[in-house]
């Protein structure tokens, strides 16, 4: 196989070794977002498969993988499979990281020093358009090495190996749809940010007390406007002001439905578990009430709320006299609707005041 000479085919071994640990290193850096580390073992292992491969040319052994030769029981192709592999995702590291760099600095730097992230969606948008090529490159050469892989007969492979590139198999496939998520995101984010056009988003607010097929009974929503990874503009309304300004809607009622109202509203619009069911319901109803069409509907639940509010801390509403906490959220809003305003037009105005602050 090598002209009789086990120093070369040790040194190719070597050489093989040596890059996949720092294809290794590199992952590992990756994955605790230590960008410059990463970089620096992808593309010391993108050199190292490279020399191998050379070394494989200056033997004068012809690349069966490139001529795509499967010959998948010949330690040739082993070989070179392996080390072609190991190139490609040595590649495609580099690639993704490099992508992927400019958004994690500046991320570091506005956390760093408490920065405003009034301009955060706009600013990692325009990265994420700017680095697409590098995630498309970086899809291609996961791809590559993922089904390179992937034609290992571990039957064919010797037992000492066959478990190292059984792991590698797995390590690829899941890197490769990793990258694959990425890069859809990559090129959908922009867009649902408002890059091309205003997006409009319609946010549900459920109430998980009154239980409903998707979350919760449907009390108020909020329109968000964002353009350029901005938010321009948020309108916050209520299922009852809605309902009211489209009694004659032409959807047919669930037979369920029909015993207790004349009419289909956004109260009842969540009425089909498969959310994206209810939505297109939801959708209709929102644009015959007069309200336009939007780009897209999330549900939000109280449990949502508190969250936000357990990192975004307190936020006070001086106009009831008291600030809404991740602790107090549910206890103050059900009291002002429940008690306070009960009898009031809108009980869940407090709702209504919350959002745009």
């Amino acid at each position: 196989l090598y002209a009789g000479s086990g120093e070369v085919k040790d040194h190719l071994l070597r050489q093989g070794e040596t890059a996949t640990a720092e294809l290794q290193k590199g992952a590992e850096a990756l994955q605790k977002m230590d960008i410059e580390t990463a970089l620096t073992n992808f593309r010391l292992a993108e050199k190292n498969y490279s020399n191998a491969l050379g070394d494989f040319a200056a033997l004068g052994q012809s690349s069966a993988v490139l001529a795509q030769i499967n010959l998948a029981d010949s330690e040739v192709w082993q070989g070179q499979a392996l080390l072609l592999s190991g190139k490609h995702l040595a590649v495609a590291g580099v690639q993704l990281t490099e992508a992927i760099k400019p958004i994690v600095s500046y991320w570091g730097g506005l956390t760093a020093v408490g920065g405003s992230l009034q301009s955060a969606g706009t600013e990692i948008g325009q990265m994420m358009v700017v680095g697409t090529r590098k995630v498309e490159i970086a899809m291609k050469e996961a791809e590559m090495a993922d089904e390179l892989l992937q034609q290992f007969n571990l039957q064919q492979v010797s037992p000492a190996l066959a478990e190292t590139i059984a792991t590698a198999q797995v390590k690829a496939r899941t890197f490769r749809e990793a990258v694959d998520l990425l890069g859809s995101l990559t090129k959908q984010l922009p867009n649902a940010l408002g890059f091309t056009t205003p997006q409009y988003y319609l946010l549900l607010n459920q109430n998980s007390n009154e239980l409903r097929p998707t979350g919760g009974f449907i009390g108020s929503v909020v329109l968000v406007k964002i353009y350029q990874g901005k938010i321009e503009e948020i309108v916050p309304d209520t299922a009852q002001r809605l309902d009211g300004q489209n009694k004659y809607s032409d959807l047919e009622l669930p037979t369920p439905l029909k015993a207790v109202t004349a009419y289909y509203g956004l109260r009842d619009a969540n009425w089909e578990p498969n959310f994206p069911t209810s939505v297109r319901t939801i959708e209709e109803l929102y644009k015959q009430a007069g309200m336009g069409s939007v780009n897209g509907v999330i549900a939000l639940t109280p449990r949502v709320v508190t969250d936000m509010l357990g990192v975004l801390g307190p936020l006070a509403l001086p106009q009831y006299g008291f600030s809404l906490t991740a602790a107090n959220f549910v206890e103050k809003t059900q009291q002002q609707i429940e008690i306070v305003d009960k009898n009031k037009y809108n009980p869940k105005q407090v709702l209504v005041d919350f959002v745009p602050v």
